[in-house]
Formats: C-alpha cells, sequence, structure tokens
C-alpha cells in the first residue's frame, strides 16, 4: 500500500540521485 511505501522512504531514507 501506498502509506507502506511512504512510511517505509520515511524509515530508510535513501537518495534516489
Amino acid at each position: 500500500m501506498l502509506l507502506s511505501y511512504y512510511f517505509f522512504r520515511a524509515t530508510f531514507p535513501h537518495p534516489e540521485s
């Protein structure tokens, strides 16, 4: 789910350059 995605990104910030 999108919420899980945003939560994951918030917990593990990965710089997508």
